[in-house]
């Protein structure tokens, strides 16, 4: 079995099971957690029941396991821990880190291009909310990407 530890995430709660992660919690509000075992869902707290997938696995990358958050924002920022073995050469796009606005369904990063957008194999999330940024630790490629997050909107570039 594994150790359930509790992290606090600008003052939001995180759980995350070690030493290799398999399970994830966000505390959303009262109610709501968003949870992550290779899929990521929201859940009511009231009843359990399981009210919304917000992202289905892709074969390719199917390990939802990280999460971070900002205390106000109504964001939550995910990664899976992609496989290296799963990207193909001059592959256009590979999705492992997503941004989920609370209640809506989440939408991916391109996260392999040709101009390296975001390495590969996040392992880690944190975002620094002075300087609107959110950070991710690569394991594949032995990176740290910064992403501007200043402008919602430009998120979806990614």
């Amino acid at each position: 079995m594994q150790k359930i530890t509790k992290y606090n995430s600008s003052g939001t709660e995180v759980w995350q099971t070690k030493a290799f992660p398999g399970l994830v919690a966000a505390l959303i509000s009262n109610d709501k957690i968003i949870a992550g075992a290779n899929d990521l869902y929201e859940i009511s707290l009231s009843d359990g029941a399981i009210s919304k997938s917000l992202y289905a696995s892709k074969p390719e990358n199917g390990d939802a396991r990280y999460m971070a958050l900002v205390k106000g924002d109504n964001l939550v920022y995910a990664a899976s821990f992609s496989k290296l073995e799963n990207i193909k050469p001059n592959q256009i796009k590979y999705d492992n880190v997503y941004v989920i606005e609370k209640g809506k369904a989440a939408k991916g990063f391109s996260t392999v291009t040709n101009n390296k957008t975001v390495g590969v194999g996040s392992t880690s999330l944190i975002v620094n909310p002075e300087r609107k940024e959110l950070y991710t630790a690569n394991f594949n490629d032995n990176t740290i990407s910064v992403i501007n997050i200043k402008n919602k909107a430009d998120l979806s570039i990614y």
